[in-house]
């Protein structure tokens, strides 16, 4: 067994054969530094390890499987774990990352980080060449960005749409620590990109905001600062750039300058807090007074990831008001909570409702069975998510206008493409909701959508959603035939997820 961080990665590197400027690329750092892990002779900082670890795992798993060495690799590294049949990727991610892990902890030298990217200081310079400000981003940036606590604010008078199909602007996100600290970005959107958006694009920004899950954006009508070319992180520094003809940075100036920093930074705030908002990140929703009058509505779309939180059977209803009252959570919570109810059972029994949820997130919630609503976390019982399987059953048959969707997953599961964000619409008032339980204190779980045409966007995209190949209607007979032939089984997968 390799007792040291960079024998186990020099193990990987020779064993799959991927060259040192790939991982490099991957993982934002110089070849320099890889080749220091890999010979001992330094060592990544515990603060950013798990996110390197993690990346490197998904680079190694990919190409192992690639070359079909799976089985080659099991053996080579001593793994008794049998080859699953489904998954092989996901499987070998979990390997790697372990390997690399308990590598890293077994390690018992003292390496000295004096020289290291936390202590980078840059003075004031131009980088020319959109390749030199990729490195430039991801290399010397990056490291200064992390330094930034308890909370960072950057401010981007680029158009998000834009930026989005240039792929790789946002990579410098990928070496920063998003988790444990807050982290605001201001940023620009191009109404006239906006409206001549395809599918396609919303769906990036979609997946963008997804990917960034720990990222509170704030996103503003541009129509008042687009010309101004300025990427600048709150007393820090600023970065003046000019564009190509393709949109990409051509040739940036970092600006370091204390006095100008401040010039820039209360021009460019200013305008950004004088622009129209047209999607803000939000604490919480005012249960009691947004609830009645979004869900008065006639139409909805709903988009589900934190787990199936509708069609509750009226006792989870009671246990959730009594467990509100238990921890002195607010009345408003537990009116809300009743009103919703109330809803349910007269507005939802007759006007059309179309459900999205992905199989991965629906399994999740069969599993664990977690509730979130407003300040209240609750964990239904097996026996409670089988009465609301039936109870949704019995709904779908007294309202025919009540659909919903499956989608089947198309990429491999990993912490980018598993979907962490609802989307709740009216077809008049939209907004995202963030998996509470995966967030801390820094992090905002609601992006409220301000403009109608982003509103507009989104509605088509998931209603796109239902007309693709993976995407799979359900009607209440098929659901009640799938439910009965499978019954034994998810009583048993819910009992074992909950007693665990």
């Amino acid at each position: 067994m390799q007792n040291k961080f960079g024998d186990m990665l020099k193990k990987l590197i020779q064993f799959t054969n991927i060259k040192l400027n790939v991982i490099a690329y991957h993982i934002g750092y110089d070849i320099s530094y890889i080749s220091k892990w890999a010979n001992n002779t330094s060592q990544p900082t515990k603060k950013h390890i798990e996110r390197i670890n993690d990346t490197l795992s998904s680079i190694f798993a990919e190409e192992i499987i690639h070359k079909d060495y799976a089985y080659l690799f099991l053996k080579e590294f001593n793994i008794h774990e049998p080859l699953p049949t489904k998954d092989i990727q996901r499987f070998l991610h979990t390997q790697i990352n372990n390997l690399l892990n308990n590598a890293y902890y077994c390690s018992h030298e003292n390496f000295s980080h004096s020289q290291s990217n936390n202590d980078i200081i840059l003075n004031s310079t131009t980088i020319v060449g959109r390749t030199n400000i990729y490195e430039f981003f991801c290399h010397k940036l990056a490291p200064i960005i992390n330094k930034i606590t308890p909370k960072l604010e950057i401010f981007i008078t680029m158009d998000i749409l834009t930026l989005l199909q240039q792929k790789k602007f946002f990579s410098f996100l990928d070496c920063c620590n998003l988790t444990d600290r807050q982290i605001d970005i201001h940023i620009g959107c191009n109404l006239s990109t906006l409206a001549n958006s395809d599918e396609k694009l919303i769906y990036s920004l979609y997946k963008f905001l997804n990917k960034y899950f720990y990222v509170n954006f704030y996103i503003y009508e541009d129509k008042f600062f687009n010309n101004s070319n300025i990427f600048l992180v709150k007393n820090a520094f600023a970065i003046q750039y000019s564009l190509h003809l393709d949109k990409s940075i051509d040739i940036c100036t970092f600006i370091n300058n204390e006095k100008i920093i401040n010039e820039i930074q209360k021009r460019i705030s200013d305008t950004f807090f004088n622009s129209p908002i047209i999607l803000q990140p939000k604490k919480e929703i005012i249960l009691n007074s947004f609830h009645p009058f979004f869900y008065l509505n006639k139409n909805f779309t709903i988009f589900i990831t934190n787990g199936f939180e509708f069609f509750l059977p009226k006792k989870s209803y009671l246990k959730m008001i009594d467990l509100c009252k238990q921890q002195n959570l607010t009345d408003e919570t537990i009116a809300s909570l009743k009103n919703l109810q109330i809803m349910w059972e007269e507005q939802f029994e007759k006007n059309p409702i179309s459900f999205i949820l992905p199989e991965l997130n629906l399994m999740d919630y069969i599993q664990k069975g977690k509730v979130i609503f407003g300040d209240l976390k609750y964990q239904t019982t097996p026996q409670e998510r089988e009465e609301q399987l039936s109870y949704l059953i019995q709904s779908m048959y007294k309202n025919p206008l009540i659909d919903i969707y499956l989608m089947s997953q198309q990429e491999n599961v990993n912490d980018i493409n598993y979907y962490k964000l609802s989307y709740y619409s009216n077809q008049k008032i939209a907004y995202f909701k963030k998996n509470k339980y995966l967030l801390n204190k820094y992090h905002l779980p609601i992006y409220f959508l301000k403009n109608s045409l982003l509103i507009q966007k989104f509605d088509m995209l998931f209603s796109k959603f239902k007309q693709t190949n993976f995407v799979h209607k359900y009607t209440a007979e098929k659901i009640e035939n799938l439910y009965l032939a499978n019954k034994s089984l998810l009583h048993r997968i819910m009992e074992s997820q909950y007693h665990t």
